[in-house]
């Protein structure tokens, strides 16, 4: 998994090469927001994969923002749903935006 956060920073690098050869300043601006869209997204997927993390962990022993959802859509989630509705989480913690899904622990 360490590999892949390398590829992740060496992708984030070509696109850095790629906006100092570009010699229009529209083309570098947009490719300049793709950079920082793609950096968001990663950092926001890594919190995404922590908050899911954190709230399976804990699913055993009480009471967690995964249980919670599993009561409220479909005891059987598929990791997909899962997934995105932490990503969903996550993105909202960046933005003044709110959603249904809160911490249930302590740990969360």
């Amino acid at each position: 998994r360490i590999l892949r956060l390398f590829r992740a920073l060496k992708g984030a690098s070509l696109i850095g090469e790629m906006t100092e050869l570009v010699s229009s300043e529209e083309v570098s601006t947009c490719l300049s927001i793709a950079r920082f869209i793609v950096g968001i997204m990663l950092l926001n997927h890594y919190i995404a994969c922590a908050w899911y993390g954190v709230g399976t962990w804990r699913l055993g022993l009480g009471d967690s923002w995964v249980s919670r959802l599993r009561e409220r859509v479909a005891h059987d989630l598929d990791f997909g749903y899962s997934y995105t509705t932490a990503l969903h989480w996550s993105l909202t913690q960046f933005t003044p935006a709110s959603m249904e899904v809160v911490p249930a622990n302590t740990a969360e």
